[in-house]
């Protein structure tokens, strides 16, 4: 199984704000995965441990001094739980030497000695954390080779020479601390937007955005906001980047939260088991009975748009069709059709899609892909964030949001099984702010529909996209009422 994340898919903002701790550095945020977006552990004098917590496939990447280039080392050994790997990168992104398991010790921690800095010169490089067995590719080759596991090795994968441009594979979590030696804390560096040729927006230096293909905005310039609808049903303003990395469904640049959130349904059921496949020759010999967790709305408005995320516990992803179906009207859209099958092939044998809150599986028409064969990204453990529908979802718009609608799971072979676990429907609704119940007219009732969500803390009721719920929405509604819909 591999997964490749792209730079233009996997960047986050630059996290420089002081994690230092005397002569420690704690993990500051989420500390990025390529240089372009790496944690400066910036203070003074020398460093001597990194702490941090790695998510499911997660890479941790610092920039750091190398102050004594024949006294450096790094370990996780005794000081993390799970396998872990250490890479070591030059300023341009190049690999210096990397380390699975500590040589001669029997462990699955990681150790990297001098051995391959000696003779470099002091000065600012990258040190990477994974868990086994997220490698480093530069132009979908990796730079190292899996193994020996247990020996020090300066690159020698199919792509030795190559700068740092993405990971692959899957690997575990869990937290970890680096110690270190021959090591100083950075100086802060000076920052700011850069827009990528994909378009993504990172703060960062002109150097590094320039040799990554962007234009630098200028320093101390900021990457643009905008509304990011959440699936814990809170909306914030955050860069398209930000949000992504939240999960979120971004508004655009310079969105507010009181005009762009859809409206948000969720499944309060219990876990609903999947019924296995088919026995036979081959996998997707037949499908199992229908999985169904329903979710029943009663609002009625015209659908403008339609996302469904959800948390499917299941140890093989390939088994699965999944579906979001409208009762009422008898309208099916495929979701995930049997990802990485093609037919009799077994497809993906990775784990689930989605995990908990907030990082489920979430099909959405804006996603860049599917989730299948060649797709970055795809296969992971826990899949989760946006992916294209396998068919459009726009099938649902213009329909009337009102009655059940069905999470639909199908296995499609034998053995494995699973459940059902989360579902959230998303429901884009009427593009007029002041019809807040979605009937086409503004009358009394809506300023009831108002009033009420105001008091659950709805984010709709966010009128005037300042982040908070106070009286001024509330005067902020009544001049988009009195103005009516255009």
């Amino acid at each position: 199984m591999r997964r490749y994340h792209a730079a233009a898919t996997a960047l986050a903002a630059l996290a420089l704000a002081g994690g230092a701790q005397g002569q420690a550095w704690n993990e500051n945020g989420d500390a990025g995965n390529l240089p372009i977006t790496a944690q400066y552990v910036v203070g003074s004098g020398p460093l001597t441990g990194i702490s941090g917590v790695l998510s499911p496939d997660d890479v941790d990447m610092y920039v750091l001094e190398i102050t004594e280039p024949t006294q450096f080392s790094v370990s996780t050994v005794g000081t993390a739980f799970m396998d872990t790997q250490l890479f070591l990168f030059k300023p341009d992104g190049t690999g210096i030497a990397m380390d699975d398991d500590a040589p001669g010790q029997g462990v699955l921690q990681s150790a990297l000695s001098s051995a391959f800095t000696a003779g470099l010169a002091p000065g600012t490089y990258y040190l990477a954390v994974t868990t086994y067995d997220v490698d480093p590719v530069a132009g979908a080759a990796e730079i190292w080779a899996d193994a020996p596991f247990d020996l020090e090795r300066a690159p020698d994968g199919p792509n030795p020479g190559g700068s740092v441009d993405g990971w692959i594979d899957s690997g575990d979590e869990g937290t970890y601390t680096i110690t270190l030696s021959g090591t100083a804390f950075t100086a802060a560096p000076i920052v700011g937007a850069c827009t990528l040729p994909s378009g993504a927006c990172v703060t960062t230096t002109q150097t590094l955005c320039q040799a990554n293909g962007g234009t630098y905005q200028g320093n101390g310039s900021e990457c643009p906001k905008g509304a990011c609808c959440k699936l814990d049903g809170t909306c914030s303003l955050l860069t398209a980047q930000d949000c992504a990395a939240a999960n979120g469904i971004y508004g655009g640049d310079n969105s507010t939260c009181g005009t762009t959130c859809p409206r948000q349904f969720v499944y309060s059921g219990g876990s609903v088991a999947i019924p296995d496949g088919q026995p036979g020759p081959t996998c997707g010999s037949g499908p199992g009975a229908e999985a169904i967790a329903e979710i029943v709305v009663n609002e009625s408005f015209p659908v403008s748009s339609v996302s469904a995320s959800y948390y499917i516990e299941h140890s093989w992803q390939g088994d699965l069709v999944i579906s979001l179906r409208h009762v009422t009207t008898g309208t099916t859209v495929v979701l995930v059709d049997r990802a990485g099958s093609n037919g009799p092939e077994c497809g993906f044998a990775t784990d689930n899609f989605g995990s908990v809150n907030p990082t489920f599986f979430r099909s959405i028409d804006s996603a860049a892909a599917t989730y299948d064969v060649g797709s970055p990204g795809a296969p992971a453990n826990n899949a989760s964030g946006p992916w294209k529908s396998e068919n459009p979802l726009t099938a649902f718009i213009g329909e009337s949001a009102a009655g059940p609608w069905q999470l639909i799971a199908t296995d499609w072979s034998e053995q494995d099984t699973g459940f059902i676990n989360a579902f959230i429907l998303e429901l884009g609704g009427p593009s007029c702010y002041p019809d807040c119940n979605g009937d086409g007219a503004l009358n009394l009732s809506d300023f009831g529909c108002f009033t009420t969500k105001f008091a659950l803390g709805d984010p709709y009721a966010d009128c005037n996209g300042d982040g908070q719920l106070n009286l001024s929405d509330f005067g902020c509604f009544t001049t988009k009422f009195a103005l009516g819909c255009n």
